[in-house]
């Protein structure tokens, strides 16, 4: 269920240098295993242990990240004439994701809402919704409050869910989209069609008090650049980001292989 962790206090750069024929694997990683939520042949964990004291450890933990689906169960309506006050008595369709509204015989272009809702189980310390594409400009409100805006069709995004609507136990969730012609969006024209939807998966990362930074640009937190030196050997640099307010960690990282055999690590 995605990257795992032990509380981190700071980012830092750590390259890792592999022999030449760990180098494939690496790049092979790299490119396409990372989307993967870091899950089966790739597998990095950091983990953090505060200061000594007397010989032993003050503090220690571990938590993880949860991902969960939110494809199915939403509800969604054209809203040709703008966002009414009102809304229980639209013409709500049930739809799941991906979807788009999108017909050859109804090639509508305008505001439309996507809404459902999602209990809060016990021991969510944050949570996050992540969009995977929404065509085209987004606004994503939980509980009647605005979250974050989007403008572009193609690039992931999240968004944090206050802490109020966390605790108060139900995420009523409503997403705004326009695949109208604007200005501020492109592409507006071409040689293909804005089909307008959710058009990729949405869903709900789920962390403890402290994580990897989920909002740095759409990534998990962690950058990774893989690269060959002049000897030809692999390099691979990491780049975590990470949320919490301990000091003093120190961070380890681990890299297997597709076998879980150990490819390298240190701190």
């Amino acid at each position: 269920t995605g990257l795992t962790i032990l509380s981190v206090s700071y980012a830092r750069h750590f390259l890792i240098k592999l022999y030449h024929r760990n180098c494939r694997l690496l790049l092979f990683i790299f490119i396409d295993l990372l989307p993967l939520y870091q899950e089966a042949l790739f597998f990095i964990s950091i983990s953090a242990m505060m200061p000594m004291n007397k010989g032993k450890s003050i503090w220690k933990g571990i938590l993880s990240m949860n991902r969960i689906s939110m494809n199915a169960g939403w509800q969604f309506v054209k809203l040709p004439k703008g966002i009414p006050a009102e809304r229980e008595d639209l013409d709500w369709e049930p739809v799941s994701l991906p979807h788009t509204w999108y017909r050859e015989n109804d090639p509508y272009h305008g505001l439309v809402l996507y809404r459902r809702k999602i209990e809060v189980e016990d021991g969510w310390k944050n949570a996050f919704l992540e969009f995977e594409g929404a065509d085209q400009r987004c606004r994503v409100f939980v509980n009647g409050r605005e979250i974050g805006e989007h403008k572009g069709a193609y690039a992931r995004f999240r968004f944090p869910v206050p802490d109020e609507a966390r605790e108060s136990g139900l995420l009523r969730i409503e997403v705004l989209l326009d695949n109208g012609v604007s200005p501020d969006s492109s592409p507006n024209f071409g040689d293909f069609t804005i089909f307008g939807g959710l058009y990729r998966n949405v869903n709900l990362l789920v962390t403890g008090e402290d994580h990897f930074d989920y909002c740095y640009y759409g990534t998990d937190g962690v950058i990774a650049r893989a690269t060959v030196d002049e000897t030809g050997c692999g390099l691979l640099e990491l780049e975590p980001h990470v949320c919490t307010d301990k000091t003093g960690a120190l961070v380890a990282y681990t890299l297997t292989g597709p076998e879980g055999e150990l490819a390298a690590e240190g701190c």
